[in-house]
């Protein structure tokens, strides 16, 4: 496969080494073809670029050319009238206290459920507090249907009691 000898420094240089079955991809990419491809990606950008610039451009310019809303208020604080878009649209209503809000919707809604109070006054329907409807429950019970009896079950050899559509009859008599 390879020869090898050494030198007097006691090297070891290979001549020829060759791997049968082992092979190399022996097609680079040239430069010429990453040159080209660096270009075409350049101009590409370039285009675009200039393509949104110009899209941004006319809508900017259409939007300068607007008239004016019609029928709109001459009040100064007409936000159609206003000339600055920040002015234009309402500011966010921002939570100042987020803690103090949620105490305040906890405090609510343990008001609701421990007092009395009018769920629907015209189907007469009112809440309890849940302690009452608690106790309530538990002197009269949950609601329940009636106890279905099973149906009868067929007496074979008979005939009598025999349910319909339960393959009810007689026992079959076995073989000797």
């Amino acid at each position: 496969m390879s020869k090898h000898h050494h030198d007097e420094g006691g090297e070891l240089h290979f001549e020829q080494v060759s791997h049968h079955g082992v092979t190399y991809e022996n097609r680079d990419l040239g430069a010429r073809g990453i040159l080209a491809f660096l270009i075409v990606l350049v101009v590409s950008t370039a285009v675009l670029c200039a393509v949104v610039y110009g899209y941004y451009n006319y809508h900017k310019r259409l939007g300068q050319q607007e008239a004016p809303v019609t029928g709109a208020s001459t009040m100064p604080n007409n936000p159609a009238t206003q000339p600055n878009p920040v002015m234009r649209f309402p500011k966010p209503t921002l939570q100042p206290d987020d803690v103090a809000d949620m105490y305040q919707l906890r405090a609510n809604e343990d008001q609701i459920l421990n007092s009395y109070g009018w769920v629907d006054q015209k189907s007469n329907i009112a809440r309890i507090p849940v302690e009452e409807a608690i106790k309530a429950v538990a002197q009269q019970g949950l609601p329940s249907r009636p106890a279905v009896p099973p149906p009868t079950a067929a007496q074979f050899g008979s005939g009598t009691d025999t349910v319909p559509g339960l393959a009810g009859g007689t026992r079959p008599v076995a073989r000797q």
